[in-house]
């Protein structure tokens, strides 16, 4: 198993877009091979919102990126910092 963790630092004014774009991520990586689980959180004490993956393998993690980048639709102007991102492979 393997975690990806996404934080993106995001411009309050753009908010409701970025959840929108989030949304568009989950639906468009279903069905991606490896992939366990996607979801979206917003941390309520800095106002990031965070995708959470949960992969089959870091290499399926690995493999997942390009069907990412491919979806699009994200404004530059909706972050205030670059993201962070974290491929965690699993303990066991």
């Amino acid at each position: 198993m393997c975690a990806t963790i996404a934080s993106h630092h995001v411009r309050p004014a753009h908010a409701d877009a970025f959840r929108a774009f989030l949304g568009r991520i989950e639906d468009g990586m279903a069905g991606t091979p490896g992939l366990v689980s996607l979801e979206s959180y917003e941390d309520p004490r800095t106002g990031d919102l965070v995708a959470v993956g949960r992969w089959e393998s870091a290499e399926a993690a690995q493999a997942g990126v390009p069907r990412l980048l491919a979806i699009g639709g994200r404004d530059p102007e909706w972050s205030s910092a670059p993201d962070d991102v974290q491929f965690l492979p699993s303990l066991r």
